[in-house]
């Protein structure tokens, strides 16, 4: 009997808590209704009123001409950083590779490339850190990269 009890009470809660939520939604329906042509009219006017205003605004005189410097800046900067690693790449190997390791140009320039690739294999990681930090845990990846990143300076220290 007692199950049987249980569950009967469980149905009625349940029972309730849906009349609740119908009455809530008629009510909300029923305020809805309640809004007159009146406050509707006078709604629209308002977003009339706005968007005539809008209208009226001049646009901006300069305009094209801002928008001329931005795309110019943009353009400096990519081309900056696409020519980046050409031009500093012999002042890099003559000071790593020639002067430190006593190395031949070509030959240190030939170190560098093989360093590059080394390291290049690990932004193949990039497209997939993200899931994988999701499925191992983010902690896991800070403790790496706060590795990656001593030994990095550490290199850097002792260069």
């Amino acid at each position: 009997m007692k199950p049987a009890r249980k569950s009967t009470l469980r149905s009625e809660i349940i029972i309730v808590l849906l009349l609740l939520v119908f009455k809530m939604k008629e009510n909300s329906f029923r305020r809805i209704a309640m809004k007159t042509v009146e406050q509707i009219n006078q709604r629209d006017l308002r977003e009339l009123e706005r968007r005539k205003r809008q209208q009226e605004k001049k646009p901006y005189a300069a305009y094209l001409l801002v928008m001329c410097i931005v795309v110019t800046l943009i353009h400096v900067v990519d081309e900056i950083s696409t020519n980046l690693g050409n031009m500093v790449q012999s002042s890099v190997v003559n000071e790593f590779f020639v002067t430190n390791m006593g190395l031949e140009y070509n030959e240190g320039l030939a170190t560098m490339a093989t360093l590059s690739i080394a390291v290049g294999q690990l932004s193949l990681i990039a497209p997939f850190y993200k899931s994988l930090a999701d499925r191992f845990g983010r902690k896991i990846f800070l403790v790496l990269n706060t590795f990656g990143f001593a030994a990095g300076l550490l290199i850097c220290y002792l260069a």
